[in-house]
């Protein structure tokens, strides 16, 4: 065959080939062996992506059979009005990022890198604050305020507090 025989074998004619722009079929260059090689191929694709699909379906499911929440602690003062004394409090804030229903029911505290001690804190009914056991749904709150100092005028609480993490075990 001439060179030029070649090129208009590979054009397509979409009375004889059928095919847009390939010109498989009665196309004397392209024999059973690369069009089994190309069968093989898009097999194997078709392979990859379900198995990719199914991966991605599991993981999305799993993701959202997870508890999420965002928790964060610090120092909060009370600022009313007509009232001489600020008190401090602990803020707790929980807040649930997924997409389960919560309910919580302690708060706990856990200290130290490798020899761990966990604490329990207890919680008294107060009106400024969430009382537990508290359910959240996806995208509820629940704030939870400790006083530093208690009713009964006993010293701050978080004073003794690494002190009695360091006696107890």
């Amino acid at each position: 065959m001439k060179p030029s025989a070649d090129l208009k074998a590979l054009r397509c004619n979409r009375k004889r080939d059928g095919v847009w722009g390939l010109g498989f079929r009665n196309n004397p260059m392209i024999d059973q062996a690369v069009l089994a090689l190309l069968n093989t191929i898009g097999i194997w694709l078709a392979g990859i992506g379900m198995l990719s699909a199914v991966i991605v379906s599991l993981y999305l499911a799993r993701k959202d059979s997870i508890v999420r929440l965002k928790v964060y602690a610090g120092h909060r003062i009370l600022v009313a009005q007509n009232q001489k004394e600020q008190p401090d409090f602990l803020s707790i804030g929980i807040t649930n990022v997924g997409f389960r229903k919560v309910t919580i029911t302690g708060i706990g505290w856990k200290v130290g890198i490798f020899k761990k001690k966990y604490g329990i804190q207890t919680l008294y009914p107060s009106p400024i604050s969430d009382n537990l056991p508290k359910t959240l749904n996806d995208g509820d709150e629940a704030r939870v305020l400790i006083p530093f100092k208690n009713s009964q005028d006993y010293p701050n609480w978080i004073d003794d507090f690494p002190k009695n993490f360091e006696l107890c075990g």
